[in-house]
């Protein structure tokens, strides 16, 4: 390959499937990289908006970044599409405490969800 790409470069990102970008981004984060990660799992979600794990793994993403509310969202996102992902669900637990709520509570207030 050209450019700037090292020895860990991902494929050509203009004909990549939501898969590979998945995967990249799976690859990403397992090395800390969690911006570029969680570009990788926008892009996949952007080629299938129906991506359920895609948005939980933008949520892991954004939970490491510390960015909790939005990750809280993707979460909630996931579980909207498959409602039976256990990994979401005990994320969006976490989001929720990292946030300083409660999940026993109930539901997050669906104001909290804009984008």
């Amino acid at each position: 390959m050209t450019g700037n790409h090292d020895s860990n470069s991902f494929s050509a990102s203009s004909q990549k499937t939501k898969g590979q970008w998945l995967n990249d981004g799976s690859m990403l984060f397992e090395a800390k990289r969690y911006e570029e990660a969680l570009a990788a799992f926008e892009q996949a979600i952007q080629l299938d908006p129906y991506f359920s794990i895609a948005y939980a793994s933008k949520g892991n993403a954004l939970r490491k970044l510390k960015r909790y509310n939005e990750a809280f969202i993707a979460f909630v996102e996931s579980l909207q599409l498959d409602p039976h992902f256990a990994d979401a669900h005990y994320s969006r637990i976490k989001a929720l405490e990292y946030l300083g709520k409660s999940p026993s509570g109930g539901h997050y207030p669906t104001s909290q969800l804009q984008h």
